[in-house]
């Protein structure tokens, strides 16, 4: 028999939010996790701890200039949805009394 644990104490142990692991994990897909107090199987923290190191590591794109000199440099990742709106430009118009219903 495996001994669960609480949503709380992997928590702890991740120094992570209860609230954070709670949503990951159902977003993981580990059934029957639905507050801080539900029991995680062993194989449900493998399965975030997993999940966790991934967004960690950056992608490493690796270029040998010489034999012995290798660049090194991390891909950045384009986000999803930009942070901040393109800028809009207004143009007002000023009307004189021909542009008057």
């Amino acid at each position: 028999m495996s001994i669960k644990l609480r949503v709380y104490e992997v928590a702890k142990d991740l120094g992570m939010d209860n609230k954070a692991l709670v949503a990951l994990l159902q977003a993981a897909g580990v059934p029957d996790v639905k507050n801080h107090m539900s029991a995680v199987s062993p194989e449900g923290v493998e399965r975030v701890k997993r999940h966790l190191e991934k967004q960690k590591q950056p992608s490493v794109v690796e270029e040998r200039i010489r034999p012995t000199v290798v660049k090194r440099r991390a891909v950045v990742r384009e986000p999803s949805a930009p942070s901040h709106p393109e800028p809009v430009t207004i143009v007002l118009v000023h009307c004189e009394e021909s542009c008057a219903p």
